[in-house]
């Protein structure tokens, strides 16, 4: 959704996330310690970090998690350009497993594209 407010541009995200599958080869799959400590995702969008709530990592998770993504662009001031604008903007998306050993815990899988790839899939040349 987005709105002209005063010579800026704001850009409201409702990022919706239900369920989350781990794909990968048997030497992947041992890095995951499926009765280990628990697991969350990690999304960074629109220069703010949101992080679901802990789940235990047994797949396929159900976790049905809403994110909310909220920012002004006062380098924009016309809403049809804000497109050319979230190309320069990063997402990105992280599977971390909680670690005693490390605190900011393991990163299992990420996902990083720009804005405009990810908000525009079928606009990516």
């Amino acid at each position: 959704l987005f709105n002209m407010n005063e010579q800026c541009v704001r850009c409201l995200l409702q990022l919706e996330v239900h369920k989350i599958d781990w794909f990968c080869d048997e030497r992947c799959t041992r890095q995951l310690s499926f009765k280990g400590p628990p697991l969350f995702l990690r999304v960074y969008l629109l220069g703010q970090l949101h992080n679901t709530p802990l789940f235990h990592p047994i797949f396929t998770v159900t976790i049905d998690h809403c994110f909310i993504f909220d920012r002004v662009f006062t380098n924009c001031k016309i809403p049809s350009l804000l497109p050319e604008v979230l190309r320069g903007e990063q997402v990105k998306i992280e599977l971390i497993q909680i670690n005693e050993e490390y605190t900011r815990g393991r990163i299992l899988a990420k996902y990083e594209c720009s804005a405009h790839s990810f908000l525009f899939p079928e606009n990516n040349e």
